[in-house]
């Protein structure tokens, strides 16, 4: 795949701190429920807490470490398939970026 269209790298570095945002704060909320359960058990709660950071990091760095314009189109897959990125907000991007990224995630999900 090939570089994305300017206007849809645009797109992307313009709401990338917004998505970012919001993916910590889904992590912040796994990590609330796991606290709020933790009485009685709390190094049970601590190990599950180290996994789900690692699991979590991993996720966040598919999604935007080194996100430049040639990995661009494997980051918005990434968003797409762990639900950070909005179907409005996808729907900002170009149709071909729209179908390229439509092919990966579905591709991810075999």
């Amino acid at each position: 795949m090939n570089n994305i269209a300017e206007r849809d790298w645009r797109h992307l570095r313009a709401i990338k701190q917004e998505l970012l945002a919001s993916a910590c704060e889904d992590i912040f909320h796994k990590i609330e429920q796991v606290a709020a359960s933790r009485h009685g058990k709390e190094h049970q709660a601590y190990r599950e807490l180290w996994k789900l950071l690692e699991q979590e990091d991993r996720k966040i760095s598919e999604m935007f470490d080194d996100l430049t314009r040639s990995k661009a189109i494997f980051r918005i897959a990434a968003l797409v398939g762990y639900g950070v990125l909005s179907p409005q907000q996808l729907s900002g991007f170009s149709a071909e970026t729209r179908q390229q990224v439509s092919t990966l995630v579905g591709f991810q999900r075999r």
